[in-house]
């Protein structure tokens, strides 16, 4: 068993930002001896299920998750401010809720970037494991902006995330 784990890996599937395909993620990860791997691309989840397929194949766990666009306000207002935070299925329910956040995002929080809110992910935050993110996150822009305590304050995770 290995002690590291990419739990940001984006694909294909993040539009100027990830170039292996799902597959190649997979086999890769085994090639070098890993167990488990996670894809979190952009907003969406296009490549999940051939993902899960490929590292299922592959021999190694798969984490499914999603790096979501966290609007500053309401998913639904039309502003363009947004955070990223990196969201992980832990298990079926996780997934399921994945799932609703991405495509209430597309459905209804389109604006610029599918986006989510805080009232969202509360609603849907059963089964997640939810991470700060990259330097686009919201606590880590807080934090490069010696905001220490704001960065606390607002950190966004909700009751039934890590």
């Amino acid at each position: 068993m290995n002690d590291f784990v990419h739990l940001h890996v984006h694909s294909e599937y993040s539009l100027l930002d990830g170039y292996a395909s799902t597959r190649a993620i997979a086999q890769r990860a085994a090639d070098i001896g890993m167990d488990s791997i996670a894809l979190t691309d952009h907003g969406v989840m296009y490549g999940a299920v051939e993902f899960y397929e490929s590292a299922k194949k592959a021999g190694i766990k798969p984490i499914i998750g999603v790096e979501a666009y966290m609007a500053a306000g309401a998913h639904n207002e039309r502003s363009g401010d947004y955070f990223h935070l990196l969201l992980l299925a832990k298990n079926e329910v996780g997934y399921r809720n994945l799932v609703k956040l991405t495509t209430r995002a597309h459905l209804h929080g389109m604006y610029r970037k599918p986006r989510i809110d805080r009232a969202l992910l509360a609603q849907h935050s059963e089964g997640l494991v939810v991470t700060s993110s990259c330097l686009a996150g919201e606590v880590n822009q807080q934090l490069t902006q010696q905001q220490k305590k704001k960065a606390r304050e607002d950190c966004p995770v909700v009751q039934g995330c890590v």
